[in-house]
Parts: structure tokens; C-alpha cells; sequence
């Protein structure tokens, strides 16, 4: 029973002493640097999205005022709303949770 503790041991430190090697993961670290990257591109082009959108919106929000918001379905854009759109929304994510 002892040889095989000692054999467990053994290969625990093999592989701590590979793992811990004092080589740098060039491949690696470029890797992160890559997905790091891709990060911050993917949340530059999320913030310049939103800026439109509510750059765009602010306007309507601003004319109509609640109107916007509580209104219905609408063939004419003056008086369309995002009532319907919303509730929708939280239906379905009501739907997903219960899910």
C-alpha cells in the first residue's frame, strides 16, 4: 500500500514540476492576447450601437413621451408604440424561466 502512495506522490510532483516549468507559453499568451482583443473590439462596436440607438431615440422619447411606450400597434409612425413589443419580451422570457 505504501508503494503506491509513493507512486501517487511521485507523479503528483512529476506533473507539478512539468506544470510549473520556467518556459513561457509564447503560443498561449498570443492566444489570450487574440481573445483579449476580440473582447474589447466586440465591446467597442456594443457601445457605439447603443450610442446610436439611443442618440437616434432620444428625439422620439423626447416629442412623444410616453406615448411611445404605451402605445400600441400602429400603421402610422406617428402614433406606433412599443407596448405590444415589450410585453411580448417579457412573456417569453417568463416562458424561458419557467422552462
Amino acid at each position: 500500500m505504501s508503494s503506491i502512495v509513493s507512486g501517487a506522490v511521485a507523479a503528483r510532483g512529476a506533473v507539478e514540476r512539468s506544470l510549473r516549468g520556467g518556459r513561457v507559453d509564447v503560443k498561449g499568451r498570443l492566444f489570450e492576447a487574440a481573445l483579449l482583443g476580440a473582447l474589447l473590439l466586440s465591446l467597442l462596436v456594443l457601445l457605439v450601437l447603443l450610442y446610436e440607438v439611443f442618440s437616434g431615440g432620444v428625439s422620439v422619447l423626447v416629442e412623444r413621451g410616453g406615448g411611445f411606450l404605451q402605445g400600441s400597434l400602429s400603421p402610422l409612425p406617428e402614433t406606433a408604440g412599443v407596448r405590444q413589443g415589450i410585453q411580448g419580451s417579457f412573456l417569453l422570457m417568463l416562458f424561458v424561466v419557467v422552462l
